[in-house]
């Protein structure tokens, strides 16, 4: 019966790091997605600041 636990235990090691990367790999990939909307909504902001900036410079 010990026997027959211990190479249970060896395949479920395996699924379980199997699991664990490919987890790692999803929050890794939402971590990086969301990085890119937040650079693109910076980029989106910085632009309309630079024309407002040049809007104003325009005025005087």
């Amino acid at each position: 019966m010990l026997k027959w636990k211990c190479h249970l235990r060896i395949p479920l090691l395996y699924v379980d790091l199997y699991l664990l990367h490919r987890d790692i790999g999803a929050v890794y990939q939402y971590w990086e997605e969301s990085q890119s909307a937040l650079d693109k909504a910076a980029l989106k902001r910085s632009g309309s600041l630079l024309e407002m900036s040049s809007c104003s410079d325009s005025v005087i």
